[in-house]
């Protein structure tokens, strides 16, 4: 797939991605780890309660990682991700925060 459509066009897509979930958890009143604009498909936020939101976005089938220390919820967008399913993370995110 790289091979045909080159490392460019993945990588603008997954990083496209990133910037939705980016607007998406700072317009529900998470407070960004990631800074604005950033080049790459990570978003990183702080989160409350993070054993509530992993086990809830596991439930829901979203891979993420979290620093429990520091409160901080790491996702990360790639290749074969579609704005639907930064939709529905974003909706979780909501529910999570009472939105």
């Amino acid at each position: 797939y790289i091979e045909t459509v080159g490392q460019e066009t993945p990588t603008r897509h997954a990083v496209g991605l990133a910037h939705q979930l980016y607007e998406g958890l700072s317009d529900l009143g998470y407070r960004m780890f990631t800074p604005p604009d950033n080049p790459t498909p990570i978003v990183t936020c702080f989160v409350d309660d993070a054993p509530r939101v992993t086990d809830t976005l596991k439930d829901a089938g979203v891979t993420a990682s979290v620093r429990m220390d520091k409160g901080q919820l790491r996702l990360s967008s790639g290749v074969f991700n579609i704005p639907e399913e930064v939709d529905t993370v974003l909706g979780i995110m909501a529910g999570l925060r009472g939105k």
